[in-house]
C-alpha cells in the first residue's frame, strides 16, 4: 500500500503525515473542485473536459512515481479534485442522449460499473502481491516504482479516447460549414436537420458537453466500454 511504501522511503513518522494529510486533503479538494468542475462541463464538449481528465490524472501518476516526499505531497492534495474531475466527467459522458439513447441508459451504466470496479477493486489486490513476491525486482521499492511506472503507461495509452472525441468534433464542425455553405439564408433549418451531437456552440460544445456526432449503438456502446477502462484503469493506479 501507499503507506508502506512512503515508510520504505522516508520513515514512519513522514509517512504517517502524508497518510494524514491525504485523508484530510481528499474530501475537503473533492468538495472545492465540484464548483470549477460544474463550470467546465457546462461550458466545454466531451472533447475538452476528457483532455482535462487525461492530463489531470496523468500529472497524479507521475507525481507518485517521483520518489521524493514534496511531489509524493503533491500527490495527496491533486486525489481529491481528480477524483471529483474523473468521476463527473464519467458520468457525464453516459449520460449523453444524443450519444446513448435513453434505452440504452441502463445497459451502459451497469456494464461499465462492472468494468470499473474489475479494473478497480481487484486491480490493487493483484498489485500488492506482485509487490509482496520477492522473486523479481530486487527489492521491494524496485518493485514498487515498476509497477508504478507500468499503470503510468496505461494510462498514457488512453490518449485515444480525448483524440476520438476532438476528431469527431472537427468532423461535425465541417458538416456544419458545409450546410452553411449550402444554405446561407437558410442555416437554422439546416441545423434542425442535425442530430443534437452535430449541434456545436461557440463554446465547443456548451451545455453539458453534447457529442461530436451521433454515434451507432455498437460504437457508442465501445467508447463507453473504453471510458470505464480509463476510469478503471484510474482507480488501480490511485489505490496503488
Amino acid at each position: 500500500t501507499q503507506i508502506e511504501q512512503f515508510e520504505l522511503l522516508f520513515g514512519e513518522d513522514v509517512a504517517l503525515h502524508l497518510s494524514t494529510t491525504f485523508n484530510l486533503a481528499f474530501p475537503i479538494g473533492g468538495f472545492c473542485a465540484s464548483f470549477p468542475v460544474s463550470q467546465l462541463l457546462q461550458r466545454t464538449g466531451e472533447h475538452g473536459f476528457w483532455s482535462a481528465v487525461f492530463v489531470v490524472t496523468n500529472l497524479f501518476s507521475l507525481l507518485t512515481v517521483i520518489p521524493l516526499q514534496g511531489s509524493q505531497l503533491a500527490a495527496a492534495l491533486l486525489f481529491g479534485p481528480m477524483r471529483c474531475l474523473q468521476w463527473a466527467c464519467y458520468f457525464q459522458f453516459l449520460a449523453n442522449e444524443a450519444r446513448f439513447p435513453p434505452e440504452l441508459t441502463g445497459r451502459v451504466l451497469g456494464n461499465n460499473n462492472v468494468a470499473v470496479a474489475v479494473f478497480g477493486d481487484a486491480g490493487p489486490y493483484l498489485l500488492t502481491n506482485l509487490v509482496s513476491r520477492v522473486t523479481w525486482g530486487g527489492s521491494t521499492l524496485h518493485r514498487y516504482l515498476v509497477l508504478k511506472l507500468s499503470l503510468h503507461l496505461c494510462l498514457l495509452l488512453a490518449v485515444p479516447l480525448p483524440l476520438l472525441l476532438h476528431s469527431e468534433l472537427r468532423e461535425s464542425a465541417g458538416r456544419m460549414h458545409g450546410a452553411i455553405e449550402l444554405a446561407p439564408c437558410d442555416v437554422s433549418a439546416e441545423s434542425e436537420s442535425l442530430t443534437g451531437g452535430d449541434r456545436i456552440s461557440a463554446q465547443g460544445g456548451h451545455g453539458g458537453g453534447a457529442g461530436a456526432c451521433t454515434s451507432t449503438h455498437g460504437s457508442a456502446l465501445g467508447r463507453a466500454v473504453a471510458a470505464a477502462a480509463v476510469v478503471g484503469t484510474m482507480e488501480a493506479q490511485e489505490a496503488r
